[in-house]
């Protein structure tokens, strides 16, 4: 079925409007949650996947979808940023170099001026062609290539400077060498990564190949050593820049992604937010369910209250629910029953009576909005709205007039379509109301006053086809209607000193007033579930032509639950209409709004995958199988989910093509200097969340989530520690004392290390007690810590080894060393999680500390009497300062990529969990207004009704509450929230599905009636092994429950009791939902009406049951015989009275009943059993 899924809906259009319909969940929630779950286990390893949707390519890192791959590039090719940045780094290093020879050289150095204005007149050309040339958009893959190869040939213009005045030294050589390598890998885009390797191997070669050119015979004794230590050196470089590349495709990728993932669930809660409102519209007003989730909200769990705990009381101490009620005055209500009901009711079917209600009903569901009224509820064939509630208007008396007179009118057409003979009494009174809701399962809107009371009596004591008034009603009517006496009185007591009448007509032919019907502004409410509207003015345009959305729908049809899809136009309207009203809703038009695809996509290339196949993680099947069998589909099914992966891919691909790039989105949520986030809870969140996790979906594993990238970072911070220390060992001896200790205690803490975040990344490896070690080291403060040891231990290496070679003479040493540093430097734009700042900091103390080493003594006097050597040690300054300045913005640039990245993970995790959040408030009103197998029901259609042959009923009312309640302090308030714990704590024992697990609640009646039924769920859900009766019992010791339930609430009350009165019947009922708005789920049948009548005959304190369902109970309970009661329709019925269990059975002889049963027995009935004991003995 096409269309929005949700939690128990989804939207369909029509030509007008996206509807919402109740959809079927899927067989099991597990096994849709393992879709967006993708196992990061490859068949050769624990490799995770390099990004969400990557393909295998790692030397080519890209998406497996070309148009993904081709909208990142969109979003990238215009952020030139980094490119600018680069350029203007290279301006640096022209101006630095040309100062530098132009003082020291002065009128010599020339030639040197002239290159580097040169080269610099370049670069200037690049920035400004890149930052404002439209056409660098279509070319920046070559703008970049181009950057690239002038960088190259400027570093190796460098050998041509090879008079003894002009050549540069092999250290400042080697740092610029170093410095045109990572800007090649890190800050100019666009490039592949296999082009940047390539180029850079080249000039690494050529490089080393010009040095050894340019180095004079008698330095060439050591030459051969050098040449392998400096290749290492080169390889080192090579290896920073590689990973520094690859992360940054990761995570740009990652980003770029989630970005995606924002828009996406930003659509989606957008659409969520409006299916949610228009469903509460469809089942209570709009003020009420604001309140009521605002309540639930609150709440841990809304279905927190299914793990069977009840609060509990301390005895005189009493503990409220969350209650909404509201009082408002000047509000009419208007009550309707159906005349010749009972008459229609006997030669039909309970469903086609079901049916006919319901279309009689759903008249007058749109008669309430055309009056500007609200619909209430329903009562068996009694009808009730208001109008001035919950929302207040000054034309409440006339909305309920006219109400009244068009369910007249339309009565008559009712009876003139379905060929039956009924009538309405219409009974309206004005007053004032308590307003809200009672209980926490089967609620509904409500009202309660002795006023709702007393228009209750005006319907009773009215007419057929008449408009029964009250003389308050009559003075807001302002003359504009003829009435005559009503003489209420005669016909009810209880309106005895009330003076009626009966609306005659409008005055003078009055016609209806609509313009005080239609107050502006009012919305217009959905004519039912199935056709609410939820209209989305947007500014997109059609994504797809009305052939592919067919090919869509077709294909739709053959899948799985798994496949979403996302299509839209401009309003998000369909050419589409439900294929039937009793079937589900099949799109024909533009819209199949799914946003899930995305997710359920999360990370493999297919959206589906079974527990037993054999591929790896990214969904590419293992090299050397080749089937015709996809992830155990079909060949022609999987071209069928390709191809809707692929209109998925483009569908997001137009979504993102209204929103700014990746770059833009997210940067204005940072501070521009400290690259922290301006929300201090986003802050909070990325130093304790972001090092640990991916917010999105924790459950996947990829090289962006922190957790890898931080086992990367330690494993490269290993190797580079390897690296300098092997080299310090082999180049010079002896080895100083210090490095001799500080070299084994660096290689236990960098394997320790090393062990823990390799732990940290893939826990599935190690055990429970080893995840509780690695919980220390996932905090900010710790990370960073580990961060900064790790990063200074190879410069702790290289100062140990360095203080040993003092010896003027021995100059090649400190040169060499120089190259060293140059790379122990550079790692510290490793570890790209950690704050830039702290990085430089500490790049800069270690680089002004080896300055001050190479100054001090006269260190930079290597060759002494040459003066090529005296400007060495500046060279190395300078050089020094350049590669600092680099490792600075290379630092704020990683920092500002990891940011994003993690921003984007929190802004579409926190939108999908807000769309989450409206999913399951929807669902959780749904669930608490139907039944579940109701609500699955409605899913597939748009009525139901269904027949029962054995269904137990009960009626429990609290039969003194008409005088526990009073309106004297805030007009009745606070007894009805007394109401509401009563009826809430009866709420709670549904709760306990061990024990009732087969009962439901109906609804309540007048608010002090309480309604349950057992036995009505659906087909196949009973235990086999069950008792045919067992259902019954269930309901029974739920109403002796119940009874518990009183006594213990009476426990707190002060100066009063509440009495439990309890009718129970079995037998055949048609369970139904009636109504297009303020829809009620209900049963009927003569099993209900007996049951009720066996409730209002009842006695206090008892359960009363039938003489045929005293029979079916038998087995489990005992009872006393009664006597006989009418029940209209039915003659006589004789009637029990339950007085134990059959283990626990009180005989006829006993004097009162199990208190188990009751807590404390009436003393009339203890009289009765010892005179029915008397009489039998006589």
């Amino acid at each position: 079925m096409a269309g929005e899924e949700r939690s128990g809906y989804s939207i369909s259009t029509d030509p007008e409007s996206m509807s919402v319909e109740l959809k079927p969940s899927y067989a099991s929630v597990k096994k849709e949650r393992s879709f967006s779950q993708v196992d990061t286990r490859s068949k050769k390893g624990c490799i995770p996947l390099f990004f969400e949707r990557a393909s295998s390519q790692w030397w080519k890192p890209s998406f497996d979808s070309e148009i993904l791959e081709e909208e990142f590039q969109r979003f990238t090719s215009h952020n030139q940023r980094r490119l600018v940045h680069a350029l203007v780094f290279v301006c640096l290093v022209c101006v630095t170099w040309g100062i530098f020879f132009a003082v020291l050289l002065k009128s010599e150095g020339y030639q040197i001026l002239v290159g580097a204005g040169f080269f610099l007149g370049l670069v200037i050309s690049l920035i400004l062609f890149t930052k404002f040339s439209r056409l660098y958009k279509k070319c920046a893959s070559f703008v970049s290539l181009l950057a690239s190869v002038l960088l190259i040939a400027m570093e190796l213009c460098l050998f041509a400077l090879r008079e003894r005045g002009t050549a540069l030294s092999n250290p400042a050589r080697f740092c610029m060498c170093t410095c045109v390598i990572m800007l090649i890998y890190t800050m100019i885009h666009s490039l592949h990564l296999y082009i940047c390797i390539v180029m850079t191997v080249a000039f690494s070669v050529a490089h080393e190949v010009l040095s050894d050119v340019v180095t004079d015979e008698k330095e060439r004794d050591s030459q051969p050593k050098e040449i392998i230590c400096r290749l290492i050196l080169h390889m080192c470089i090579h290896l920073f820049g590689i990973q520094i590349f690859f992360m940054a495709q990761v995570r740009e990728r990652s980003t770029f992604w989630k970005v995606g993932q924002c828009v996406v669930a930003r659509r989606d809660l957008e659409i969520e937010k409006q299916v949610k409102e228009q469903m509460i519209r469809s089942v209570m007003p709009d003020l009420v369910a604001k309140e009521l989730l605002v309540v639930e909200e609150m709440e841990e769990d809304p279905k927190d209250s299914t793990n069977g705990k009840k609060r509990r009381r301390n005895k005189g101490q009493m503990v409220f629910r969350p209650f909404q009620m509201h009082r408002m005055e000047n509000v009419s209500i208007l009550f309707a029953d159906i005349v010749g009901f009972t008459n229609m009711s006997s030669n039909k079917s309970a469903e086609q009576l079901v049916r006919l209600l319901n279309d009689l009903f759903g008249r007058f569901d749109r008669l309430t909005d055309i009056n500007n009224c609200e619909k209430i509820s329903t009562l068996g064939d009694c009808y009730y709205c208001v109008a001035g509630c919950p929302e207040a208007t000054a034309h409440h008396a006339f909305n309920c007039v006219e109400m009244g007179l068009d369910m007249l009118e339309q009565i008559k057409e009712f009876d003139a379509d379905t060929k039956n003979e009924v009538d309405m009494r219409v009974g309206v009174h004005t007053g004032t109301v308590l307003c809200g809701i009672v209980g926490s399962l089967r609620f509904k809107f409500d009202v309660w006053s002795n006023d709702v009371n007393l228009a209750n009596r005006m319907e009773t004591a009215g007419l057929p086809g008449r408009v029964h008034i009250t003389a308050t009603t009559l003075k807001f009517l302002a003359g504009h209607y003829i009435v005559e006496d009503g003489n209420g009185s005669s016909r009810y007591h209880g309106l005895e000193g009330i003076k009626t009448y009966f609306i005659v007509g409008r005055k003078n032919g009055m016609k209806k007033p609509m313009n005080l019907l239609h107050p502006s502004g009012r919305k217009k409410k959905p004519a039912n579930l199935n056709a609410i509207n939820v209209s989305m003015n947007e500014n997109a345009s059609h994504y797809s032509s009305p052939q592919e959305n067919k090919k869509h729908v077709k294909i739709s049809e053959q899948i799985t639950s798994s496949d979403v899809m996302f299509n839209s136009d401009s309003n998000i309207s369909s050419q589409g209409e439900s294929s039937s009203d009793n079937g589900p809703k099949i799109l024909k038009g533009n819209l199949k709004v799914k946003p899930g695809v995305i997710e359920m996509d999360y990370c493999s290339g297919t959206s589906i995958r079974s527990d037993d196949d054999d591929e790896d993680s990214n969904g590419r099947v293992p090299e050397g199988q080749c089937s015709p069998q996809v992830l155990g589909l079909s060949l022609n099914e999987a071209l069928m989910r390709d191809t809707l992966r692929t209109n998925n891919d483009q569908q997001l691909v137009n979504l993102m093509s209204q929103e700014s790039t990746s770059d833009e989105y997210f940067h204005r949520s940072m501070n521009p200097c400290t690259l922290q986030f301006h929300d201090r809870e986003t802050e909070g969140r990325y130093q304790n969340e972001g090092q640990d996790c991916t917010l999105l979906n924790p459950s996947v594993t990829t090289f962006a989530s922190p957790r890898v990238n931080f086992f990367l970072d330690v494993l490269l911070s290993n190797i580079i520690y390897l690296v300098i220390m092997i080299l310090g060992f082999t180049l010079y001896q002896p080895v100083p004392l210090a490095v001799q200790v500080l070299s084994p205690i660096s290689i236990v803490i960098e394997i320790t290390l090393f062990c823990l975040t390799v732990a940290r990344a893939f826990p599935h490896l190690y055990s429970v007690c080893i995840h509780q070690i690695v919980g220390y080291i996932c905090g900010w403060f710790t990370s960073h810590l580990i961060g900064a040891l790790l990063m200074c231990l190879p410069m702790g290496t290289l100062f140990a080894n360095f203080m040993n070679c003092k010896d003027r003479t021995d100059s090649k040493a400190r040169e060499f060393y120089s190259l060293i540093f140059a790379v122990a430097l550079l790692h510290f734009c490793n570890f790209t999680q950690l704050t830039s700042w702290m990085k430089t900091v500490l790049a800069a103390v270690f680089s002004i500390t080896y300055i001050i080493l190479l100054t001090y003594d006269e260190f930079c006097a290597f060759r002494p009497g040459a003066e090529y050597n005296e400007r060495l040690g500046l060279e190395i300054m300078v050089c020094i300062g350049l590669l600092l300045i680099f490792v600075c913005v290379l630092n704020r640039q990683l920092e500002m990529s990891v940011r994003r990245n993690f921003n984007g993970d929190e802004e579409a995790a926190k939108d999908k969990r807000k769309a989450q959040m409206h999913k399951e408030q929807a669902a959780w009103l749904l669930e608490s207004i139907f039944p579940k197998h109701v609500a699955d029901a409605l899913k597939l259609s748009s009525h139901y009704s269904r027949n029962y042959e054995n269904v137990g009923v009960i009626f429990a009312s609290i039969v003194n509450f008409s005088d526990f309640y009073e309106e004297n302090f805030e007009g009745g308030k606070e007894c009805i929230r007394v109401l509401n714990e009563l009826v809430g704590d009866f709420d709670d024992l549904l709760t306990d599905k061990s024990q009732f697990s087969q009962v439901e609640k109906i609804k309540t009646v007048n608010g002090s009636t309480f309604m349950a039924g057992a036995g009505l769920y659906p087909e196949g859900c009973a235990k086999k092994d069950a008792h045919p009766y067992d259902h019954l019992k269930q309901l029974v010791e739920f109403a002796l429950g119940m009874i518990k339930v009183v006594d213990k609430f009476n426990e707190h009350m002060l100066g009063f009791e509440f009495h439990l009165r309890i009718g129970f019947n079995a037998g055949p009922v048609t369970a139904g939902v009636i109504g297009t708005t303020k829809l009620l789920y209900d049963i009927w049948g003569d099993t209900v009406n007996i049951a009720s009548r066996m409730d209002s005959t009842g006695v206090k304190g008892r359960i009363q049951v039938s003489e045929a369902s005293k029979k079916l109970l038998d087995e489990f309970f005992t009872f006393e015989r009664r006597g006989t009661i009418p029940v209209k329709g039915k003659g006589h019925i004789t009637t029990y009275l339950l007085t134990g269990r059959r283990t626990e059975a009180i005989t006829e002889a006993g004097a009162c009943i199990c208190e188990e049963i009751r807590g404390l027995c009436p003393v009339e009935w203890k009289l009765s059993l010892i005179e029915s004991e008397v009489a039998g003995i006589l």
